[in-house]
């Protein structure tokens, strides 16, 4: 049952695709700040969920109930400032969300 609550944090997603996911696009995990697809996937999240509602605030609860979900189960680290799914990627994920959000309700 572990397992399998961990495996949610990555939407049940194959090795082959997390392991995908996870390469750095922009810097890298030894550094404070990143990018990798998980990135691009939060902004085109935000840009699917503004089109099933424009609040700011609806998604930004939405989005932090994920990345607290994230902690629950042990995947994000909060504690740990920077590096893998620190609390600079946390807020950088949510900023990503936030900002295709915008992208959607601007256009």
């Amino acid at each position: 049952m572990n397992s399998l609550l961990y495996q949610s944090g990555d939407l049940f997603f194959n090795r082959e695709i997390r392991a995908f996911l996870e390469t750095p696009l922009v810097g890298s995990y030894q550094e404070p700040f990143y990018l990798t697809y998980w990135s691009l996937l939060h902004f085109v999240s935000g840009i699917l969920f503004a089109l099933v509602s424009k609040s700011y605030v609806t998604g930004f609860v939405v989005h932090s109930a994920w990345e607290l979900w994230q902690v629950y189960i042990g995947m994000n680290k909060p504690w740990n400032l920077s590096g893998h799914n620190g609390t600079v990627d946390i807020v950088t994920d949510t900023l990503l969300f936030m900002a295709g959000m915008m992208v959607t309700t601007h256009l």
